[in-house]
């Protein structure tokens, strides 16, 4: 498998069928022959081509075949019809995430669509827990920002972990509960107009150079730049430019995220 893999699914039957397509992991003695004294409270992460960590005794490994099964089954009996999107892999396949839209819609804005929807994330590498939150797939620039994750993101660690369909039953109706907040987020936004150019607020918030110049690109407004402008084009290059790098891509749409959640650090310059 390489080190990064995408599958784009049409529906629900195509998701299923991506599972047994990603490796399977399993747990194995760290080994009798170490000489440590607690040997015993690690176990190894792998499978025979690949260690992805080195983990507690207590870790309860979960396959990421078991999560989309059990993400398909609850998806299903929600009667929902027309889902679509894509599952990706990162450290081959040590991380997976599966991202996909409903065919339910908004428009915070007069021709500004966005699609529901819902994501959810595994790891054989220690990097993440079994997790999901709410996702919206803006229209008009495609961009797929991961809004209100951390909100709303529902989480289960690795350890002691009973019943993944139960708990991602759970997870999905907390996610579901919360897609009319996001509007109204999306609305408060763009009320927010920053009071300093791009290029230093940007800066404040630890985004490089390179990157800067790639989100100015990004940037179309005649009457001001505000909070939403700048969290969907932060959202859209990282959809866009790092389609094969998903951790980065992951943290900017956690900067989007984080904008969107409180748009006054924009305009809010911290103590020193």
């Amino acid at each position: 498998m390489q080190r990064f893999e995408k599958f784009d699914f049409a529906d629900l039957d195509e998701l299923r069928k991506i599972g047994p397509e990603l490796p399977k992991a399993r747990r194995f003695p760290l080994g009798a022959e170490l000489q440590f004294a607690n040997v015993r409270d690690f176990a190894i992460v792998g499978n025979e081509d690949r260690i992805w960590q080195v983990a507690s005794a207590g870790y309860s490994l979960v396959q990421h075949e078991t999560v989309i099964n059990s993400v398909v089954s609850e998806m299903a009996s929600l009667g929902l019809e027309g889902l679509k999107g894509h599952v990706d892999t990162w450290n081959h396949g040590g991380r997976m995430w599966i991202k996909f839209v409903t065919p339910k819609t908004f428009e915070p804005f007069a021709g500004d669509r966005f699609n529901h929807g819902v994501w959810f994330a595994n790891s054989y590498d220690g990097s993440a827990a079994v997790q999901g939150g709410y996702y919206a797939y803006r229209q008009v620039c495609k961009n797929g920002m991961m809004g209100w994750a951390r909100e709303i993101a529902a989480r289960q660690i690795h350890l002691g972990i009973k019943g993944i369909t139960e708990w991602l039953r759970e997870a999905i109706g907390k996610i579901r509960a919360k897609e009319e907040i996001f509007e109204t987020m999306i609305q408060e936004a763009a009320q927010v107009r920053l009071t300093e150019d791009l290029e230093t607020v940007l800066k404040r918030l630890s985004v490089g150079p390179k990157v800067i110049e790639k989100i100015e690109k990004r940037m179309d407004v005649s009457d001001g730049i505000t909070a939403y402008n700048v969290a969907n084009a932060i959202a859209e290059y990282a959809t866009h430019e790092l389609k094969e790098r998903p951790v980065a891509a992951q943290d900017y749409n956690r900067l989007a995220e984080r904008i969107l959640l409180k748009p006054e650090i924009l305009c809010v310059v911290p103590a020193k």
